[in-house]
């Protein structure tokens, strides 16, 4: 096996360090604290905050892989509720409590100055949520501020991934049926996660081996998997700006990220399997 290239360590890192507004008791308590109605109506209440009152299009079209109903469901009737600014308080704040109940170590003033400085160094264009999360200011608090940074690093993949499947044709609902092929995922969790109807995911699946990148469905087909690896490159090689950002402060950052993801999975705060792709540790 191949070692796993930087800019996937420090997603894996990230994107668990992230997923506690998700999961976290904090987070689904903060939502319902706000007025936000349900499970689905905080993620995308709490998710697209930075956005403003967009429209849900845009949100389906920047989140990619969720239908449009479930999308058209949450919003706008959100902010009938909440403001995003007043979603964007409660979000960092149940992130901070969640993380305190971890037991995740602060990182230092001049950690998080050079985390920061990494992201405002790279360019937004292209890339929607990661340039809504970006332009939100630290808020001085440190574990408010890491997982901010985390949250704003780990959009930046998702767009950097969405980019990818629209240059190679792949729409998000095909990438979902391919992605929980591949890692043996029960599709149902996605019909349930991602807002589809079993004929949209039974239909995609069967286009899908119609096309040649399934062999069954329940099986890719080598097209599909090369498919796979040359979605995860190219999206590997656009987050790879982090990284190179970071420069040599890189793997002292990591060091930090990995050692709060670890005591998030350590208390099994995320369920595995996810809808995000994390694996279950070892």
């Amino acid at each position: 096996m191949s070692e796993e290239s930087p800019s996937r360590r420090l997603w894996r890192a990230s994107e668990t360090i992230h997923a506690v507004t998700y999961f976290s008791a904090e987070s689904i308590s903060a939502a319902q604290d706000v007025g936000f109605k349900g499970f689905w109506m905080g993620y995308f209440g709490f998710r697209s905050a930075p956005l403003g009152r967009v429209q849900p299009a845009v949100v389906e079209a920047l989140f990619n892989n969720f239908s449009a109903e479930r999308v058209n469901r949450a919003l706008p009737d959100a902010w009938s509720f909440a403001t995003p600014e007043e979603a964007l308080r409660a979000r960092s704040q149940a992130a901070e409590q969640a993380l305190q109940r971890l037991g995740v170590t602060s990182p230092n003033d001049d950690m998080l100055h050079v985390m920061q400085s990494a992201v405002m160094a790279i360019a937004p264009h292209g890339r929607g949520l990661f340039a809504a999360n970006r332009a939100l200011l630290p808020e001085g608090v440190a574990l408010r501020d890491l997982w901010q940074w985390c949250t704003t690093v780990r959009e930046h993949r998702g767009d950097s991934h969405v980019a990818a499947l629209a240059v190679l044709g792949i729409n998000g609902l095909e990438a979902t049926v391919l992605l929980a092929i591949e890692q043996g995922i029960d599709l149902e969790m996605f019909e349930e996660s991602r807002g589809w109807h079993h004929d949209h995911m039974s239909g995609t699946a069967e286009r899908l081996i119609n096309i040649g990148l399934l062999e069954s469905r329940d099986r890719l087909s080598d097209a599909g998997r090369a498919l796979r690896a040359e979605v995860e490159d190219m999206t590997d090689r656009q987050a790879f700006a982090v990284v190179s950002r970071l420069a040599h402060d890189y793997e002292a950052v990591l060091a930090v990220l990995e050692s709060a993801a670890e005591r998030i999975r350590e208390q099994q705060e995320i369920p595995f399997p996810n809808p995000m792709g994390l694996d279950k540790p070892s």
